[in-house]
């Protein structure tokens, strides 16, 4: 393989109902709407801009729960995992790939943090604090920093705005199921292969 990017919530880190978990949290400080427990699995059927529909959150709050809710996720960091049988799988990528790498919303030393206490130091780069929509722009940085070409390159997500932000740089998509969106969200938005266990990113030879 070549090059290859991870989102990290959802994807490497089980960490779904904990982040809405911290939005309940958050309700009552920036006046959105909290979610009930019972109704949390029904949000990942739904797509960014319907989410934040759903919780009543203005769009130009969303950088400001974001700052908060990574310092509060700062602590809930030693209660998450990642998902079954990713850190084998994460282990033989650190050695078929060129450059093996983390783009994600959530902040890097929180990023830093889960991959020392679980032993999954195996990236080259971590890219952190990116904006909700704002993807595409840190990926296509990315590309050209770290002199990663395209067409060798895969960005793995789990959610549909994942899916958006390789297409917008030219870069090969994978969708994961286990995530934050559901699975017809993902295929709806055409990634280039959709995987339901982890070890299937071992076999990702043919996107290159």
């Amino acid at each position: 393989m070549q090059n290859l990017i991870l989102d990290f919530d959802g994807t490497i880190c089980d960490s779904f109902h904990q982040t809405l978990h911290v939005l309940n949290e958050l309700a009552a400080l920036f006046r959105f709407r909290p979610v009930p427990e019972s109704l949390f699995d029904e949000l990942k059927d739904q797509g960014f801009h319907e989410f934040t529909k759903t919780l009543q959150m203005a769009h130009y709050k969303i950088p400001f729960v974001l700052y908060y809710g990574r310092k509060i996720m700062r602590k809930k960091m030693p209660t998450l995992r990642p998902f079954e049988g990713l850190a084998e799988v994460l282990a033989e990528l650190r050695n078929s790939t060129s450059q093996l790498g983390i783009l994600t919303t959530n902040s890097q030393s929180n990023v830093e943090s889960f991959l020392k206490l679980h032993g999954l130091d195996f990236f080259d780069f971590i890219q952190g604090g990116s904006s909700v929509l704002g993807k595409a722009r840190i990926l296509e940085r990315i590309l050209a920093e770290k002199n990663m070409d395209p067409a060798t390159t895969v960005y793995v997500g789990d959610e549909a705005r994942d899916i958006v932000a390789a297409r917008t740089v030219g870069v090969r998509s994978v969708a994961v199921t286990w995530g934050f969106n559901s699975r017809r969200l993902i295929e709806a938005a055409t990634p280039d292969r959709i995987i339901s266990k982890p070890i299937e990113l071992l076999n990702l030879g043919h996107l290159y």
